[in-house]
């Protein structure tokens, strides 16, 4: 995904508009290879280990 120029910039208008506060991100990745590596320190789950994930993000939304 991060490797066509396209994607990589949307995540990271969305980046930028999550530091300013005007939207929440909630990153989503099969496993901790799939984050790109400057997206890292960022909280995303992992659907692997996590098979509610869809859960998760119903009760962040919230």
């Amino acid at each position: 995904y991060y490797g066509k120029n396209h994607c990589r910039n949307e995540i990271d208008l969305a980046v930028n508009r999550y530091v300013e506060k005007l939207i929440n991100i909630n990153m989503l990745a099969f496993n901790y290879e799939a984050v790109p590596e400057p997206y890292r320190t960022f909280n995303y789950i992992e659907v692997g280990k996590n098979p509610n994930f869809i859960e998760i993000i119903t009760s962040e939304l919230k």
